[in-house]
């Protein structure tokens, strides 16, 4: 999820003049928030709306050739994966200029990662 979403940035990051950051915070006890900042194209809020659908609607309102290029998929899956996990994925403006798209997780406080044999 993490790759497909640094790769994403990268790919509407103007190589030399703009740059991406990845930033890791845990704003409650067991959720984990991270954050893929890009200083590439915004994304309207209409295109917002279907940014994470794995096709676009027939009545669908073009904002912008970001949200509509051909990594859809890849943030569809995403989406879905992270949601698998009990998490949440969005985007968000990076000001003054790009997104930033953010995901939380919840994580185990305590005990094992694995059980079993």
């Amino acid at each position: 999820m993490l790759v497909n979403l640094l790769d994403n940035s990268f790919q509407y990051t103007a190589l030399g003049s703009s740059r991406v950051t990845l930033e890791a915070s845990n704003p409650e006890p067991g959720l984990l928030e991270l954050r893929v900042r890009d200083e590439g194209p915004a994304i309207s809020p209409a295109a917002r709306a279907h940014l994470f659908d794995a096709h676009l609607p027939d009545e669908h309102t073009p904002g912008s050739g970001r949200a509509e290029g051909s990594n859809r998929l890849a943030l569809a899956f995403c989406r879905r994966a992270i949601q698998a996990h009990g998490g949440w994925l969005w985007v968000e403006d990076n000001h003054p200029k790009g997104v930033a798209f953010c995901l939380r997780l919840p994580v185990r406080l305590h005990g094992p990662l694995f059980s079993g044999s």
